[in-house]
C-alpha cells in the first residue's frame, strides 16, 4: 500500500495557488447539448494521484474523484502520439491510422497526414459548435475549425516551432491571458521544461468571456516530469529513510519528488479552470493518455557535444565523426552505480572516444582543452583513449533531471510506461453518479462519451461507446445516444501542409525523455 509521503516541503505555497481555480460559475448549456471541458492529463495515474487526493493537496481533482463519475483507463497504446488520437476519435490505431514509426527519430516528423478519420472537434465543428484546442498531439499545421485552434507538433510545443506557433485563426496565439504558473521551484522546472505558461495562458485567453461548446485542454509536464525524476519520486513516496543518503543526495532526491507533485498541482489548476468555465450545467472530463512506472533503475547518460565533435549541432552519445583531418569514434560503456536505497541505483553510460588519422594529435589536445562551466576539464585522456573526467562524472552523479552545458550533456530517465499502465477517466456534470465505476473505461470510448453529453450523435463505425454508467439512470434516460452510421465524408482538413524540420532542440527533448538512445519506454 503505497504511502503519502512524510515530508513536503512545497505545501503551504502550493496550497494557496492550487485553491485558486477551485470556484465554480454557473453557465447555462449551449441548446442542444451541454459544454464538455475535456482536460487531458499525460502520465495521469491514479496510484500516482489518489496520495495525494487522501491528503487533500489537489482540491480540483479531489472534488472530480469524490463528486463525480471515476474510472481507470484501459489504453491501446503506451506511445503518446497514438493514444492521444485514440482519445480524440473514438478509434482504435488500425482505423485512425496513427501509429509507433519503426525508426524512434520519425516520431518527429509525425504530423496531421497519418490521421484517416475526424478528431472530436472537426465533428463539433461540422455540427456548428464551437471548440477551443491548445497544444493536442498532431495538430501542426493548425487548420480552419468552427472555433480556436493552436497547433502542436510531434515533441516541439507550438511556441518553439521554427516561423512560431501555427493556430487558427492565424493571430490566435496574440491573445493570451493568466498562465499556470509554479508557485516554487521555478529555476528547476524551467530548466527541466516543466513550465506551460505559454500554452496555459492561450487556454486562458480564450476562455476569458468566450463561449465554446467543445474546450480540449491538455497538460504535458508531469509526463515529463516522471520520465526525469521517477526515481526520486518513488523514494520519497515510498517514505525512504532519506536520512541514510548523505544530505546533499537527501535533498536532491525531496526536490525531485517536490518536481513531481508542482506538475500534479499545475494540472489541477488546470481542471479547476475548467470546472469554472462549464459552472454548473456543463461537464469536464478528465483523462490521460497512459499511466507511468519507472525502470529497473535509473539511466543517467553522459553525451557530448558535437560542436566538440565535428561542429554540428546538438549532443551525441556513439558513432563517428570526422573532424580537422581525424576521425573521432565514440562508444558507450555502461556502469552500475549502487545507492544506499535501492530506488536510487542508477546505470550510467559514459562515452569513451577513440582519435585515429593525420589530425590525431590537434585534435585530441582541443578536446582536451575543452572546459566546463565551472573551469574543470571535460575529457581525460585513459589508456589511448579520451573518457569524461571526474569533474563531469561527478555531474552526472548529481544531476537532477539532466544537465545542459555547450561542452556536454547529462540525461536521468528513471520512468517509462507500456500498455499496462492504465490512465485516468473521471467526470463530473450533472446528473453524474458519484463514486467508482464497477469497470474500466476503454480510450475508445472518450470521444463518444463527450458526443453524447454534447448532444451530437455518436458514430456507429466508432470502436467505442458513451459511459452511460456514469450518469443516474434517470439522467441517463433523460439524454437518449443518437447515432450515426459514421461521421466521415472523405474531406481531411488536417492533412494539410508538413511537420516542421527536426531541431537540435527537438532532438535534445526526445533524449531528455529517453526516446532517443535511451531505455525502454516512449513519449
Amino acid at each position: 500500500m503505497r504511502r503519502y509521503p512524510p515530508r513536503l516541503h512545497l505545501v503551504p505555497l502550493l496550497i494557496l495557488a492550487v485553491t485558486a481555480g477551485t470556484s465554480v460559475g454557473c453557465r447555462s448549456a449551449p441548446a442542444g447539448g451541454s459544454t464538455v471541458a475535456f482536460v487531458g492529463i499525460d502520465s495521469g495515474d491514479w496510484d500516482l494521484i489518489d496520495p495525494y487526493l487522501d491528503a487533500g493537496l489537489l482540491p480540483n481533482l479531489t472534488r472530480m474523484r469524490r463528486e463525480g463519475a471515476s474510472a481507470r483507463l484501459d489504453v491501446d497504446s503506451a506511445f503518446s502520439p497514438v493514444s492521444w488520437t485514440t482519445l480524440a476519435t473514438g478509434h482504435h490505431p488500425d482505423v485512425h491510422g496513427v501509429s509507433l514509426p519503426d525508426r524512434r527519430e520519425d516520431v518527429l516528423q509525425m504530423g496531421g497526414d497519418q490521421i484517416r478519420v475526424k478528431r472530436l472537434w472537426d465533428i463539433a465543428s461540422g455540427a456548428g459548435k464551437r471548440s477551443l484546442v491548445v497544444d493536442y498531439w498532431l495538430t501542426h499545421p493548425a487548420y480552419t475549425i468552427e472555433g480556436v485552434m493552436i497547433g502542436k507538433a510531434a515533441f516541439a510545443p507550438a511556441a518553439e516551432i521554427p516561423g512560431g506557433p501555427s493556430a487558427h485563426p492565424a493571430d490566435a496565439h496574440q491573445r493570451v491571458g493568466k498562465a499556470i504558473e509554479p508557485t516554487a521551484l521555478r529555476e528547476q522546472l524551467g530548466a527541466l521544461d516543466l513550465l506551460t505558461e505559454t500554452s496555459t495562458a492561450w487556454m486562458d485567453g480564450w476562455m476569458d468571456g468566450e463561449r465554446f461548446d467543445l474546450l480540449v485542454l491538455p497538460i504535458y509536464p508531469v509526463d515529463v516530469a516522471l520520465h526525469m525524476l521517477w526515481s526520486e519520486h518513488a523514494a520519497v513516496a515510498a517514505g525512504a529513510d532519506l536520512s541514510r543518503v548523505p544530505a546533499a543526495e537527501a535533498e536532491r532526491t525531496q526536490r525531485g519528488h517536490d518536481i513531481v507533485f508542482q506538475t500534479l498541482q499545475m494540472a489541477d489548476v488546470l481542471v479547476g479552470r475548467a470546472l469554472e468555465y462549464v459552472g454548473d450545467e456543463g461537464y469536464v472530463i478528465a483523462v490521460s493518455d497512459h499511466g507511468h512506472t519507472g525502470t529497473d533503475s535509473s539511466h543517467r547518460r553522459i553525451a557530448i557535444s558535437r560542436a566538440l565533435l565535428d561542429g554540428g549541432d546538438g549532443t551525441v552519445e556513439h558513432g563517428t565523426f570526422d573532424s580537422e583531418g581525424a576521425s573521432i569514434r565514440m562508444e558507450a560503456t555502461h556502469r552500475w552505480v549502487d545507492a544506499s536505497i535501492p530506488e536510487l541505483t542508477y546505470r550510467l553510460s559514459v562515452p569513451e572516444l577513440t582519435v585515429t588519422g593525420d589530425g590525431a594529435a590537434a585534435v585530441t589536445e582541443r578536446l582536451l582543452a575543452a572546459r566546463t562551466e565551472t573551469g574543470e576539464p571535460v575529457l581525460r585522456e585513459r589508456r589511448h583513449k579520451l573518457i569524461p573526467s571526474d569533474a563531469v562524472l561527478g555531474t552526472a552523479s548529481a544531476a537532477l533531471g539532466r544537465h545542459v552545458e555547450p561542452a556536454f550533456s547529462v540525461f536521468v530517465n528513471s520512468g517509462y510506461h507500456r500498455v499496462e499502465d492504465q490512465g485516468i477517466f473521471a467526470v463530473l456534470g450533472p446528473g453524474v453518479e458519484a463514486g467508482p465505476l464497477e469497470a474500466p473505461v476503454a480510450s475508445v470510448d472518450v470521444t463518444p462519451t463527450a458526443l453524447w453529453l454534447m448532444g451530437l450523435p455518436v458514430g456507429d463505425d466508432m470502436a467505442g461507446h458513451p459511459v452511460t454508467a456514469a450518469l443516474t439512470s434517470r439522467a441517463a434516460r433523460r439524454r437518449p445516444i443518437q447515432t450515426v452510421p459514421t461521421h466521415e465524408d472523405g474531406t481531411r482538413p488536417w492533412a494539410t501542409g508538413s511537420a516542421p524540420a527536426v531541431t537540435p532542440e527537438a532532438l535534445e527533448r526526445m533524449k531528455a525523455l529517453g526516446y532517443v538512445d535511451g531505455p525502454r519506454g516512449g513519449p
